[in-house]
Formats: structure tokens, C-alpha cells, sequence
């Protein structure tokens, strides 16, 4: 219940520094997003992870189409301008993969 009470308190403090004549407009228009994204969930509820595997496989699946198109890639050395693949021509060859 520690998060439950951290949660309260965070949105009580952002509210008091919204309230505050001097904060900018755009402080409190991220404040207010904060608050709204703190208050979404219920007391006790564990936060959403909807989508995340689904993130984690066209990731997978990405970088699997980058190092067949260029297997010397390593983090030290790129590929050269001649062998790297745009950003299209790799999602097309992964969605042609996944069928």
C-alpha cells in the first residue's frame, strides 16, 4: 500500500504547485496530465501492459530484418550508406517474414 500512499501524495503536491498564481500555463497543463494519468488507475490495480508484447515482437522482428540485411552491423561499426536499409524497406521485409 506504500504506492497507493506515494500516489495520493504526488497528486496532492502537483495539485498545490497548479494552484499557484505564478506557475505557467503550460506547467499546469502538464501537471493536470500527471494528475489524470495517476488517477486513471484504481487503488490496488497494477498498470496496464496492454500492447507491450506486441511492441516486443515487431521489435524483435525489426531487428532480426536489420542484421540479415546487414549482418556486420555492430554498435562500433555501422554499414555503409551503400548496405543500410531505410526504415520502409525493413518493415517491408519483416512483414513479408511474419506471413
Amino acid at each position: 500500500m506504500a504506492d497507493e500512499a506515494d500516489r495520493t501524495r504526488l497528486i496532492g503536491e502537483i495539485s498545490r504547485v497548479i494552484r499557484e498564481p505564478a506557475t505557467p500555463e503550460s506547467t499546469r497543463t502538464a501537471g493536470l496530465t500527471l494528475i489524470g494519468w495517476l488517477a486513471r488507475r484504481m487503488p490496488g490495480e497494477k498498470p496496464h501492459a496492454l500492447g507491450v508484447a506486441e511492441a516486443r515482437e515487431s521489435e524483435r522482428r525489426l531487428v532480426t530484418a536489420v542484421k540479415e540485411l546487414c549482418p556486420d552491423r555492430s554498435p562500433e561499426r555501422d554499414c555503409g550508406p551503400e548496405t543500410q536499409a531505410s526504415p520502409k524497406s525493413t518493415l517491408r521485409i519483416a512483414r513479408r517474414r511474419s506471413r
